[in-house]
């Protein structure tokens, strides 16, 4: 017998194990000698078991077959079959397959917009960290201006630690985003997993882009301020 290797996991069975199969009260013995795996989203035909021939002759028999056609044809092809052997039932896998390909595409769609949503709730609890430590900022830039350290050197320090901090949230970013997806695809959806350098590039990217933009901002506002005026009110 071969088995599909899927099923044989799920009911841990290899090959060699017996399996004992009732076909419409005779019991049937077999041996396991292949495991193959079956992609069922291709709506073939495909069976978890499959017996050596002669095993199953005796028993009552149904013929199904799959036939590719050009567009133009099905129809004559159908016709031809009805009118030759009208017990024979044609079924329509193309609009099975077509529905199936458009649920996953929503399925995607709905995937995008989750983590879209995400993405900006990332950015703006970034943005709010960023605005909580400008005042800090601020009298920072301040007392470097008053010990003499110019406006550029001001600059590259305070992006340089935003830079850093952009970086780190990338790649916590880049590793929970990892792990969830994995076991999503993984575990639910039970499909391939595939790790993806481009997109992993355009985390890292948006996160420090982002993070050196608000700190750019942040920054500048604060050079801009007036060092008698800041240190009068303090």
């Amino acid at each position: 017998m071969s088995f599909d290797a899927e099923a044989a996991e799920a009911y841990g069975l290899s090959i060699g194990d017996p399996i004992t199969i009732n076909v419409m009260g005779r019991i049937i013995e077999a041996e396991i000698t292949n495991l193959r795996k079956i992609d069922w989203n291709s709506l073939g035909i495909n069976f978890v078991m499959i017996f050596s021939p002669g095993i199953l002759s005796n028993a009552p028999q149904t013929h199904i077959f799959t036939a590719y056609l050009d567009p133009n044809t099905e129809a004559l092809l159908e016709q031809a079959v009805v009118t030759n052997f009208p017990n024979v039932s044609a079924i329509w896998v193309k609009e099975i397959l077509a529905g199936v390909a458009e649920i996953i595409a929503n399925v995607g769609i709905a995937i995008r917009i989750i983590a879209t949503v995400a993405i900006i709730a990332g950015i703006l609890v970034l943005a709010g960290s960023l605005a909580a430590a400008q005042q800090r900022h601020l009298a920072e830039s301040v007392i470097l201006k008053v010990l003499g350290v110019t406006r550029l050197r001001i600059l590259t320090i305070f992006l340089t630690e935003y830079g850093l901090i952009g970086i780190v949230a990338g790649f916590i970013a880049l590793f929970v985003g990892a792990i969830a997806s994995f076991v999503v695809v993984d575990t639910i959806m039970q499909a391939d997993w595939q790790f993806d350098p481009s997109v992993a590039l355009i985390t890292l990217s948006i996160a420090l882009g982002t993070t050196l933009i608000a700190g750019f901002i942040g920054t500048y506002s604060a050079l801009s301020a007036k060092s008698a005026d800041f240190l009068r009110n303090d």
